[in-house]
């Protein structure tokens, strides 16, 4: 499995702890399109189309919360495998 599989395997994992978690109504809706967007990263880069997979991190990214209270782990170890996955990412482009 590529390093993108990886980080993108433990984003996923990450959001899903978090909407196990979650006991916000109002939390569920942002967490779920956040899994949607990440369906989509995953079909992108099973294509091969890295490019595709940095525009969709970037559209995540620039828009991109999960919420929750600051302190919650499950937030935290979500906002940490977003930002590994859209920093290796944008490495793969780049190089």
């Amino acid at each position: 499995m590529s390093e993108l599989s990886v980080l993108l395997v433990a984003y996923v994992d990450a959001l899903s702890a978090a909407d196990a978690t979650t006991h916000r109504a109002e939390e569920r809706p942002v967490l779920q399109k956040r899994l949607a967007a990440a369906a989509q990263m995953f079909a992108a880069l099973h294509r091969g189309d890295r490019r595709a997979l940095v525009a969709l991190v970037n559209n995540e990214g620039a828009s991109w919360t999960v919420p929750g209270l600051p302190g919650d782990p499950s937030r935290g170890a979500a906002i940490t495998a977003f930002e590994a996955l859209a920093r290796e990412a944008r490495r793969s482009v780049a190089t």
